[in-house]
């Protein structure tokens, strides 16, 4: 049987993403120095390291060092895997800052897979080939099927493998220091996409629930590791893949071609870890706004578990331009039918509404502040933009929706 066309496109999409591993400058360490403050220690890959984060974004590692209020050693190893773990468990000159640690926190495992993954796609490219190109030569041979099914056979070794290092870095640590609390992160499926971006790309509905079917592929590898993880004796699993699940797109990097989190993700991943450290009441107020720039039908689909243990780590409050729904810094006649359609989905009783209206948005769209977003409000916000930019009768709000209370701007 041939796989269809836009399916290829998915498959190579997923090549320019799995081709890359977990690889990153290790951040610079710090030493545990004094005696009243717990030593926090970070083992792992290059996602505790901070890879993919732009300047002025804060890793995992930043919000838990703060939330402890201890100081911080960073071991972890650009690319590493279980294996890597192990032998640096072993490693001598590495025994006293693992004894001295109070907390031990480690991102592991991803790598097993996405190193061989990364090989098995290399195996098959000509010389100065793309990945993409590789995929689209597969598929005129019609190979891409036979491709995929030789990606199964290969991942299998590596992933067994995994599994059984976990119990032996579970025992590692617990012989070189029986006292620390040490939290081990699940792994999350980096490949999970939303179906606007198909719908956009003018992929069929077929195509995205094609591309589902291997999302779930990949995330079945991962739970047996997660699974491998979560039967470890004295390991507290921070379980990031569930806070992850549904929207890996705005806590990883998936749109932009990578594997590595967000800041938000980051942002997520801390939250899991702070819930098992300790009721340390921390918040930052560097989380809030990324919350603010997401898609409001995104937020809703975090599970309500994740969101409150995100959202109590919040502080402030968000401001915007009155009346601007996806939080473009204009009131436009687009914002109307944003609202328009949050309405109509409310309405229809969705579970994710408000697609287009940022988190940010979704507070500022109230605009005759009367507890509701309805239609009103959206005629009221396309009244605002032609008589503001279109007529040029200069309106404020407050007269446009026959509300003193409303800005009188």
């Amino acid at each position: 049987m041939r796989m269809k066309q836009p399916i290829k496109r998915c498959i190579a999409l997923l090549a320019a993403m799995v081709t890359g591993s977990l690889s990153a400058a290790v951040l610079p360490a710090l030493t545990a120095s004094a005696a009243d403050k717990p030593a926090v220690l970070i083992l792992g890959d290059s996602i505790s390291s901070g890879y993919g984060l732009k300047e002025g974004e804060i890793p995992f590692t930043s919000y838990v060092q703060d939330f402890t209020g201890g100081t911080m050693t960073n071991l972890a190893v650009s690319g590493s895997t279980t294996y890597d773990l192990i032998k640096l468990l072993d490693n001598e000159s590495r025994a006293d800052t693992i004894k001295s640690a109070d907390i031990i926190c480690i991102s592991i495992g991803a790598n097993d897979l996405l190193k061989p993954t990364r090989e098995y796609f290399n195996s098959f490219r000509e010389e100065g080939e793309t990945a993409m190109q590789l995929l689209q030569r597969l598929a005129a041979d019609h190979q891409a099927e036979k491709f995929i099914a030789g990606l199964t056979n290969v991942l299998r070794e590596p992933r067994n493998q995994a599994v059984d290092n976990y119990p032996v870095i579970a025992e590692k640590l617990r012989a070189l220091n029986p006292n620390a609390k040490i939290i081990m992160q699940t792994i999350y499926n980096p490949y999970e996409m939303p179906q606007r971006y198909f719908t956009k790309q003018k992929y069929s509905d077929e195509d995205y629930q094609d591309y589902v079917l291997f999302s779930k592929y990949v995330k079945g590898n991962l739970t047996q590791l997660n699974k491998a993880m979560a039967k470890l004796d004295g390991i507290v699993t921070a379980d990031v893949a569930a806070a992850f699940e549904g929207v890996g797109w705005i806590f990883s990097r998936t749109l932009e071609s990578d594997v590595h989190p967000t800041a938000l993700g980051h942002a997520m991943i801390a939250a899991t870890i702070m819930d098992k450290i300790g009721n340390t009441k921390k918040t930052f107020p560097g989380i809030l706004p990324l919350i603010g720039q997401q898609d409001y039908s995104d937020y809703l689909r975090i599970s309500s578990t994740y969101r409150n243990s995100l959202m109590k780590f919040t502080e402030g409050t968000l401001t915007g331009v009155f009346g601007d729904a996806n939080s473009d810094s204009f009131v436009g006649g687009d914002d109307a039918q944003l609202v328009l359609n949050l309405y109509v989905d409310q309405m229809s009783a969705k579970n994710y509404y408000g697609e287009g209206v940022t988190y940010r948005g979704f507070g500022r769209i109230d605009v005759n502040l009367d507890g509701s977003v309805a239609v009103e409000d959206a005629q009221f916000i396309l009244t605002y933009y032609v008589e503001n930019e279109i007529t040029g009768n200069r309106s404020t709000w407050a007269q446009i929706t026959g509300n003193p209370q409303a800005p009188n701007a």
